[in-house]
């Protein structure tokens, strides 16, 4: 996913062009990356941004603050944060922190009922 002024940049060039630059940046990143890509596919948005309901927020806080201290199902993804990339990584990040917090659901956890 490209954003800022890579993505407007990079909007009119074609798809070849646009592999190879970001296999190469992944590749800085995670070597050999790019030879594990199975597939790509292209969209392009030249006027898009996602939008966040107005309470979006506090219902978020508020979903978190109520989950169940034993709960070993969370909710995670960029529909429970912001709507990007980034969103669903802070989401996951999240998740697993109450997880490992709750050290529920490990092998060995004091707290395991199963």
């Amino acid at each position: 996913m490209s954003d800022g002024t890579s993505g407007t940049e990079m909007i009119g060039w074609d798809e070849e062009k646009i592999l190879q630059t970001l296999q190469s940046e992944l590749d800085e990143l995670l070597p050999g990356i790019s030879r594990c890509i199975i597939f790509q596919k292209y969209y392009r948005w030249l006027h898009a941004e996602p939008k966040s309901p107005i309470g979006r927020s506090r219902n978020i806080a508020a979903y978190r603050r109520n989950i169940m201290p034993d709960s070993r199902v969370l909710l995670a993804g960029d529909y429970m944060g912001m709507p990007f990339t980034g969103g669903a990584a802070e989401t996951g990040q999240w998740a697993a922190s109450h997880l490992i917090k709750s050290n529920n659901g490990f092998p060995g956890s004091a707290n395991q009922t199963r």
